[in-house]
């Protein structure tokens, strides 16, 4: 759900999807500065991940793997 709530936030420009979005953003990391975008947001640190991008494509590359095998 936070893959394509991040998606729907990247190509929608409705207020829905911006909304949703900066929920994830206060979800994810409690703490932002305002009008954080996607892309910024992909690049931030959180928990044990270097960073976002790093944690949603591992979760890519878990599901990948399962729908292959």
């Amino acid at each position: 759900q936070d893959m394509k709530t991040l998606r729907n936030a990247i190509v929608h420009i409705s207020k829905e999807s911006q909304d949703k979005f900066k929920s994830l953003v206060r979800k994810k990391v409690r703490y932002a500065k305002a009008g954080i975008t996607p892309g910024e947001f992909l690049f931030m640190s959180v928990g044990n991940w270097n960073s976002n991008i790093i944690y949603f494509r591992n979760q890519l590359e878990i599901v990948s793997d399962k729908i292959v095998r």
